[in-house]
């Protein structure tokens, strides 16, 4: 299985960089006091100094600008979703449960401990052949439900 990377929020972050930017500790020592990474702790520090002036622009983004970006980014996505779906005439929530599956387990492609590629493929079509016919069972009863 495929580890989850940890995402720490703005707030950790800030914390950590502004400690780095303090000065009173070293970058080795606030990474083992936030129990993070060293190259963390500097990349947050040095991102904090790079952005640190758009802080004080008065030409902010406000919130309700960031939010209708944020909408407007779903909406592209669902409409390409919805596009590929109907393209491939399966379901919106399919497409986007296989893509959501095919990020989960991409690492396991780059494994070194995997199966030759003519065995993998029987057992991957083997699979498949177990999951139609499952598959089929399952609509050939609920079909049988329905008529009933």
């Amino acid at each position: 299985m495929s580890k989850k990377r940890k995402q720490y929020s703005a707030s950790f972050k800030s914390k950590v960089a502004l400690a780095a930017l303090k000065g009173d500790q070293t970058t080795s020592e606030i990474a083992a006091r936030f129990q993070i990474h060293l190259t963390m702790a500097s990349a947050w520090k040095r991102e904090l100094l790079e952005n640190a002036s758009d802080l004080f622009e008065g030409n902010k983004k406000s919130g309700k600008q960031s939010d209708e970006h944020s909408t407007d980014e779903l909406y592209r996505e669902i409409g390409r979703l919805t596009v590929e779906s109907a393209r491939f005439q399966i379901h919106l929530t399919m497409a986007s449960a296989w893509k959501r599956e095919l990020l989960e387990n991409a690492s396991d492609l780059f494994e070194g401990n995997k199966k030759s590629g003519k065995q993998s493929d029987e057992h991957s079509t083997d699979e498949l052949y177990r999951e139609i016919g499952r598959l089929t069972v399952e609509r050939d009863f609920l079909s049988r439900k329905l008529d009933q």
